[in-house]
Protein backbone atom coordinates (compact mmCIF):
# COMPACT_ATOMS: atom_id res chain seq x y z
CA UNK A 1 0.00 0.00 0.00
CA UNK A 2 1.33 3.40 -0.96
CA UNK A 3 1.82 5.99 1.71
CA UNK A 4 -0.55 8.96 1.07
CA UNK A 5 2.10 11.60 1.90
CA UNK A 6 4.58 10.05 -0.54
CA UNK A 7 1.95 9.99 -3.27
CA UNK A 8 1.16 13.70 -2.68
CA UNK A 9 4.86 14.62 -2.70
CA UNK A 10 5.42 12.65 -5.90
CA UNK A 11 2.49 14.39 -7.58
CA UNK A 12 3.78 17.81 -6.49
CA UNK A 13 7.28 17.01 -7.72
CA UNK A 14 5.92 15.81 -11.06
CA UNK A 15 3.93 19.04 -11.42
CA UNK A 16 7.01 21.15 -10.66
CA UNK A 17 9.10 19.23 -13.18
CA UNK A 18 6.40 19.62 -15.81
CA UNK A 19 6.23 23.36 -15.09
CA UNK A 20 10.03 23.71 -15.30
CA UNK A 21 10.18 21.78 -18.57
CA UNK A 22 7.40 23.96 -19.96
CA UNK A 23 9.28 27.10 -18.88
CA UNK A 24 12.49 25.85 -20.53
CA UNK A 25 10.74 25.04 -23.77
CA UNK A 26 9.21 28.50 -23.72
CA UNK A 27 12.71 29.94 -23.23
CA UNK A 28 12.94 31.05 -26.85
CA UNK A 29 10.37 33.73 -26.08
CA UNK A 30 12.27 34.81 -22.95
CA UNK A 31 15.16 36.21 -25.03
CA UNK A 32 12.84 38.39 -27.06
CA UNK A 33 11.21 39.66 -23.86
CA UNK A 34 14.57 40.39 -22.24
CA UNK A 35 15.34 42.89 -25.04
CA UNK A 36 12.24 44.84 -24.01
CA UNK A 37 13.44 45.34 -20.42
CA UNK A 38 14.85 48.73 -19.38
CA UNK A 39 18.60 48.93 -18.74
CA UNK A 40 19.88 48.15 -15.28
CA UNK A 41 20.23 51.12 -12.94
CA UNK A 42 23.82 51.58 -11.87
CA UNK A 43 24.52 53.96 -8.98
CA UNK A 44 27.10 56.59 -9.92
CA UNK A 45 26.67 58.61 -6.69
CA UNK A 46 26.10 61.85 -8.64
CA UNK A 47 23.70 64.15 -6.82
CA UNK A 48 20.25 63.99 -8.44
CA UNK A 49 19.02 67.18 -10.16
CA UNK A 50 22.35 68.92 -9.49
CA UNK A 51 22.07 71.23 -12.52
CA UNK A 52 18.59 72.36 -11.52
CA UNK A 53 19.71 73.02 -7.93
CA UNK A 54 22.69 75.01 -9.21
CA UNK A 55 20.47 77.14 -11.46
CA UNK A 56 17.96 77.80 -8.67
CA UNK A 57 20.18 78.04 -5.58
CA UNK A 58 23.61 79.08 -6.89
CA UNK A 59 25.73 76.14 -5.73
CA UNK A 60 26.64 72.76 -7.16
CA UNK A 61 26.07 69.46 -5.36
CA UNK A 62 28.34 66.93 -7.05
CA UNK A 63 28.56 63.48 -5.50
CA UNK A 64 27.69 61.81 -2.24
CA UNK A 65 26.65 58.64 -0.52
CA UNK A 66 23.04 59.72 0.10
CA UNK A 67 23.50 60.35 3.83
CA UNK A 68 23.68 64.15 3.45
CA UNK A 69 20.58 65.41 1.64
CA UNK A 70 19.70 69.01 0.76
CA UNK A 71 16.50 70.39 2.29
CA UNK A 72 14.28 72.72 0.27
CA UNK A 73 14.23 75.22 3.14
CA UNK A 74 15.81 75.42 6.56
CA UNK A 75 13.44 74.38 9.33
CA UNK A 76 12.57 76.82 12.10
CA UNK A 77 13.70 74.27 14.71
CA UNK A 78 17.49 74.54 14.67
CA UNK A 79 17.87 72.00 17.50
CA UNK A 80 17.12 69.04 15.20
CA UNK A 81 19.93 66.52 15.91
CA UNK A 82 20.11 65.52 12.22
CA UNK A 83 20.39 69.06 10.84
CA UNK A 84 23.56 70.43 9.21
CA UNK A 85 23.44 74.17 8.49
CA UNK A 86 25.96 75.88 6.21
CA UNK A 87 26.14 79.69 6.39
CA UNK A 88 26.59 81.05 2.87
CA UNK A 89 26.61 84.66 1.80
CA UNK A 90 23.77 85.47 -0.58
CA UNK A 91 21.28 82.86 0.65
CA UNK A 92 17.77 84.24 1.19
CA UNK A 93 16.00 84.18 4.54
CA UNK A 94 18.19 82.87 7.33
CA UNK A 95 21.35 82.85 5.18
CA UNK A 96 21.76 79.10 5.68
CA UNK A 97 21.68 76.09 3.40
CA UNK A 98 20.35 73.10 5.33
CA UNK A 99 20.97 69.38 4.95
CA UNK A 100 19.47 66.31 6.62
CA UNK A 101 22.10 63.86 7.88
CA UNK A 102 21.28 60.15 8.21
CA UNK A 103 23.37 57.14 9.09
CA UNK A 104 26.60 56.92 11.05
CA UNK A 105 28.74 58.53 8.34
CA UNK A 106 28.18 60.56 5.22
CA UNK A 107 30.02 62.54 2.57
CA UNK A 108 29.12 65.06 -0.09
CA UNK A 109 31.30 66.94 -2.57
CA UNK A 110 30.07 70.40 -3.50
CA UNK A 111 31.00 73.77 -4.94
CA UNK A 112 29.38 76.28 -2.61
CA UNK A 113 30.84 79.80 -2.76
CA UNK A 114 31.04 82.32 0.09
CA UNK A 115 30.77 79.89 3.03
CA UNK A 116 31.58 81.37 6.44
CA UNK A 117 29.97 79.09 9.07
CA UNK A 118 28.90 75.55 9.93
CA UNK A 119 26.36 74.44 12.53
CA UNK A 120 26.16 70.74 13.39
CA UNK A 121 23.63 68.40 14.99
CA UNK A 122 24.65 65.31 16.97
CA UNK A 123 27.56 64.51 14.64
CA UNK A 124 31.07 65.72 13.89
CA UNK A 125 31.48 67.50 10.60
CA UNK A 126 34.71 67.90 8.62
CA UNK A 127 34.41 70.57 5.95
CA UNK A 128 37.03 71.35 3.32
CA UNK A 129 37.16 74.90 1.99
CA UNK A 130 39.39 76.76 -0.43
CA UNK A 131 40.08 80.46 -0.86
CA UNK A 132 40.74 81.93 -4.29
CA UNK A 133 44.41 80.87 -4.20
CA UNK A 134 43.55 77.14 -4.59
CA UNK A 135 44.89 75.95 -1.23
CA UNK A 136 42.55 73.93 0.99
CA UNK A 137 41.82 73.96 4.69
CA UNK A 138 39.84 71.35 6.64
CA UNK A 139 37.77 72.42 9.65
CA UNK A 140 36.57 69.87 12.21
CA UNK A 141 33.31 71.05 13.77
CA UNK A 142 32.30 69.16 16.95
CA UNK A 143 28.76 67.86 17.53
CA UNK A 144 26.06 70.38 18.48
CA UNK A 145 28.16 73.44 17.80
CA UNK A 146 28.77 76.34 15.44
CA UNK A 147 32.16 77.24 13.95
CA UNK A 148 33.19 80.20 11.88
CA UNK A 149 35.06 78.87 8.85
CA UNK A 150 36.66 80.39 5.77
CA UNK A 151 36.55 84.17 5.91
CA UNK A 152 35.23 84.00 9.51
CA UNK A 153 38.35 82.06 10.58
CA UNK A 154 40.71 84.48 12.36
CA UNK A 155 43.67 82.45 11.03
CA UNK A 156 42.29 82.44 7.47
CA UNK A 157 43.49 84.44 4.52
CA UNK A 158 40.38 86.63 4.39
CA UNK A 159 38.19 86.91 1.34
CA UNK A 160 35.63 84.42 0.18
CA UNK A 161 36.01 80.67 0.59
CA UNK A 162 34.34 77.93 -1.45
CA UNK A 163 33.10 74.80 0.31
CA UNK A 164 34.40 71.69 -1.50
CA UNK A 165 33.52 68.73 0.71
CA UNK A 166 31.46 67.74 3.73
CA UNK A 167 32.08 64.59 5.80
CA UNK A 168 30.04 63.68 8.86
CA UNK A 169 30.36 60.96 11.49
CA UNK A 170 28.53 60.04 14.66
Amino acid sequence: MKHPLRAAMAATLAALVAFAVGAVSAGADATAQADDLPPLAIEDFNYPQAAQIQAERGFLLKRGDGHIVLLATCPADTTDPDLLRIAERGQPGSGYVCFRVSGKTGHLTVEMPSVYGVSTGNFTSDVVLTPDDGTTKTYKVPPNSYAGVGEADPEGTGGEYTLLEIKVSR
